[in-house]
Parts: C-alpha cells; sequence; structure tokens
C-alpha cells in the first residue's frame, strides 16, 4: 500500500535533522531530539504527535529503575520514515530498530546516548573541542589480568562509551559508564580495580595513543553514586583515575553542568565535588604523551 500524504503540512524545517539523527542514533527522546535541532522541546514534542500517528516514528516507554527518575519516551524511525528519509537525502534507508527487543537495553542506550549529545552541544557552543566521541564496543573494549584468590582472571573493560576533549590545547580521554544500577557492586568493584590496573600497565596509551584519561561512572541517583565510590575507593585505595556524577548532571536540557563541579573523585575521606577542568593540569588525570587521535564522532 502506498504511503498516505503527510500529515505535518507544512512540514517543519528541522525535519530533515531530525531524521538524520534518529538514523545515526536509532532512539531519541524529546529533549534530545530539542538538543540535536536547536528547536524548543515543546515544538518538537507536538510534532513528534502527527509523526507516531503517520507511523513514519514510533514511540517506546524505556523500563524505569526501582529507584530512579521515570524515564522520557523514546522515538525511533518506522520503516514508513526510514524509507522517506534515504529518499529526501539519497541515503540508504537506515536500519529499524527491533522495538520489542530494544527494550531490554533502551534505557542504557538513551543514557549513552546523551552523553554523547552533552558533548556534541558542548562542542557546538566552543565550550570544548571533542576530537572523538566512539561507542563501538570494538573500538574501545580492553581487558587486563588480575591476581585474586591465588589465580589470574581477566576482567573485561567494555566502556559504553569514548571521549576525546581538547581544552586549551591539551588532549584529555574519557572512558564512559552508564550505570543503571543493574549491575552489582560487586562487579563494579572488580570492574574498578581492573582499571586501575590496566591505567598502571599502560593501557590508555597503548589502546588509545594518549595518556591523560579518566573514567567516568554516570549514575541514576546519589545514593548509587554513593555505594559505588565507596566500592571504587576500596578496591583501588583510592585514586583519582575513576569520577563519578548522576545523570541527571549529565543532561541535554543543561549540557554546562557537564563542565561544572558535579564530579566526584574515588579518594578517601575526600568527598567534594569538583570540576574536571580546573585549572590547564588536571588532578589526578595521568599525563599526556601523545596526541594521535583525530577528531572523529563515530556510533555503533
Amino acid at each position: 500500500m502506498p504511503h498516505q500524504q503527510n500529515l505535518l503540512t507544512p512540514r517543519p524545517p528541522w525535519l530533515p535533522a531530525a531524521f538524520r539523527a534518529l538514523a545515526r542514533h536509532r532512539f531519541l527522546t524529546a529533549p534530545q531530539l530539542a538538543a540535536v535541532t536547536d528547536m524548543p522541546v515543546a515544538d518538537i514534542a507536538a510534532a513528534l504527535d502527527g509523526l507516531v500517528a503517520e507511523r513514519l516514528v514510533g514511540k517506546l516507554h524505556p523500563t524505569a529503575t526501582l529507584d530512579g527518575p521515570a524515564p522520557e519516551p523514546a522515538f525511533a524511525l518506522m520503516r514508513n520514515g526510514a524509507r522517506l528519509h534515504a529518499v529526501e537525502t539519497g541515503e540508504p534507508a537506515p536500519p529499524v530498530p527491533h522495538a520489542t527487543r530494544s527494550l531490554f537495553t533502551l534505557a542504557h542506550e538513551l543514557a549513552v546516548t546523551e552523553v554523547g549529545i552533552v558533548l556534541e552541544t558542548l562542542h557546538a557552543k566552543n565550550a570544548i573541542v571533542l576530537r572523538r566521541w566512539e561507542t563501538s564496543r570494538e573500538k574501545i573494549a580492553a581487558s587486563v589480568m588480575l591476581y585474586a584468590q591465588r589465580r589470574l582472571d581477566r576482567v573485561p573493560l567494555v566502556a559504553d562509551g569514548y571521549a576525546v576533549i581538547e581544552r586549551n590545547g591539551i588532549l584529555d580521554g574519557f572512558l564512559v559508564e552508564c550505570d543503571r544500577g543493574t549491575v552489582s557492586v560487586a562487579r563494579m568493584q572488580r570492574k574498578f580495580a581492573g582499571y586501575l590496573a590496566w591505567s598502571r600497565e599502560g593501557g590508555p596509551e597503548k589502546r588509545f595513543g594518549i595518556r591523560r584519561l579518566r573514567v567516568l561512572v554516570i549514575v541514576p541517583n546519589e545514593a548509587r553514586l554513593a555505594r559505588l565510590r565507596d566500592a571504587a575507593v576500596e578496591a583501588t585505595g583510592g585514586t583519582g583515575l575513576i569520577w563519578f556524577a548522576v545523570q541527571a548532571d549529565v543532561a541535554v536540557t543543561a549540557p554546562e553542568r557537564f563542565l561544572g563541579a558535579v564530579w566526584r573523585a574515588a579518594r578517601p575521606r575526600v568527598d567534594v565535588a569538583s570540576a574536571l577542568f580546573d585549572g590547564a593540569t588536571m588532578p589526578g588525570a595521568i599525563e599526556e604523551t601523545s596526541q594521535a587521535d583525530t577528531p572523529t564522532t563515530s556510533a555503533a
């Protein structure tokens, strides 16, 4: 059956940018779409109702955590929307995500996308230079061998994202972990120990060609932050390698908060929020020796 006439007449001028973003990220909330199109959320939300009615875009509801805020609905291109995007851009139609299967990981995927859009927004506002944002597991995964209970165990270190940010001519790498509170504290503690061992073995330079690197753990609420920070201190003895913030402070509705004093390092007896980029030399960061990273942005 041929596709019926578009109900949105005239079409919003920002619609091609919204479709490009959906084709790239697969799932986006209304605030995320507002950020990538530089439009008010109210305008985006009103138009989304029409797109859903036309079956150009589908609407999904992420599963909420027990102690976290209610998640925003997510939107994804449907087959008609993917075809329309292909016709208008001349590009191949993007794959349409399987809605039911994606519900299991939707909230987590949206959290990772939120970080990427925050960084891209700060880049667009000249607050940072985003040299790279990567979410491909194959490109950022690492591992380390840890000795425990009289044997060596391999600890996988698969972050959700990897960013390279330049400020004042200095490059810093960040591995991003978007925690949803579904992984046990014990397992996260083992991962924190693994990150420290990997860093001490020169992992950042070997894997990414960069020495100044930190791990950013973004959590749903303050209670989870306290538990994971305590676990990181216990696992490492205290380190400036691992930093924590709550999801509300890494949000497209207020991207500048990412650069504010909202982060807590895994340091013993010191629980003071601070900014990631205080001063030319950042406390706890590993000194940089390579600037081999190229300015690229990619997604899995």
